[in-house]
């Protein structure tokens, strides 16, 4: 009996030895384990190299943002709460890489000279708002190549680019966005602005979009659809060089605030014959200190 329990334990160890020979992958040696290991270490630190050198590894969005500024010392480029967003990103300086960070420090030798600074970003932006906020070293803003397909709020955008001259918004995609609250607010050298590409179907509030555009003199709102829109208080504030506004297809079924949205602007007419006010609740100072307007619309006098 003992000699037989023997026998059969002879026969499994032969039987496991074969089955090893015969399907090598069910014997892992030590060595192969170190190898295995070694081999995804090196890949990781492949992807990581990658990813923090070339991005697009794993971010597949691009948006680019050329623009130039004037000025010496700390410059700011994007506001600092945008940066924290979306700070994966390479910044150029006039064709140079130059880091990745959003305050540039220029040297006295270029106080009078215009540079040239290329941002190209890598992450999928959903949000605008306050991207260059107070950044009032920026003359130009092109956003021709800016990916805004997907942004949904532009509140406070460009609030306070006091020496912003130019904006380039072609193929700007406005579609998705419901706020654009304060916009352009304090873009005082701002001259001209066409934003007759612009999709506006879902925004809901334009409140103080062009607030204290003092040099604005031309503004195309051409296909502004507002139909959605709430607040429109204090939208064209101190707008004191504009030559002509035409609001004629502007649709204020909605709107429930007008409080101050022409003061001091120096129009001698408006057409507001499409204006429906039934909804509005504050019509405060519609018109406060509009000393050179002697034509208004009288549908819009009737209904209020």
């Amino acid at each position: 009996m003992y000699s037989n329990k023997i026998v059969n334990k002879e026969r499994k160890r032969a039987y496991i030895n074969n089955l090893l020979k015969t399907q090598p992958y069910f014997k892992i040696k030590s060595r192969n384990v170190n190898f295995l290991l070694a081999i995804i270490v090196l890949f990781v630190c492949i992807f990581l190299f990658d990813f923090k050198y070339n991005k697009m590894i794993i971010l597949s969005e691009i948006s680019e943002v050329n623009i130039k500024v004037k000025g010496n010392g700390n410059i700011k480029l994007v506001s600092d709460s945008f940066f924290e967003k979306y700070s994966h990103c390479d910044i150029f300086l006039n064709g140079e890489n130059n880091s990745d960070i959003n305050v540039l420090n220029l040297d006295q030798q270029t106080s009078q000279s215009i540079n040239d600074i290329k941002i190209i970003w890598y992450d999928t932006i959903i949000t605008t708002e306050k991207m260059f906020e107070d950044c009032g070293k920026i003359v130009e803003i092109d956003l021709s190549k800016f990916d805004s397909s997907l942004v949904n709020n532009m509140n406070n955008m460009f609030y306070y680019c006091y020496s912003l001259t130019s904006i380039n918004l072609l193929n700007f995609d406005t579609s998705k966005v419901k706020n654009m609250k304060q916009m352009f607010t304090h873009c005082s050298s701002l001259k001209s602005l066409n934003l007759s590409n612009f999709n506006t179907s879902l925004v809901n509030d334009m409140t103080k979009m062009f607030f204290n555009c003092t040099s604005l003199n031309e503004l195309n709102l051409s296909n502004f659809d507002t139909s959605e829109v709430k607040y429109m208080n204090y939208m064209f504030y101190k707008c004191e060089k504009l030559q002509f506004l035409d609001l004629s297809h502007f649709d204020t079924s909605n709107v429930e605030t007008m409080n101050y949205m022409f003061e001091q602007i120096l129009l001698t007419s408006l057409d507001l014959h499409s204006f429906n006010t039934s909804h509005v609740i504050d019509m405060r100072g519609l018109f406060h200190r509009c000393p050179n307007l002697v034509s208004l619309d009288q549908i819009l006098i009737h209904q209020m």
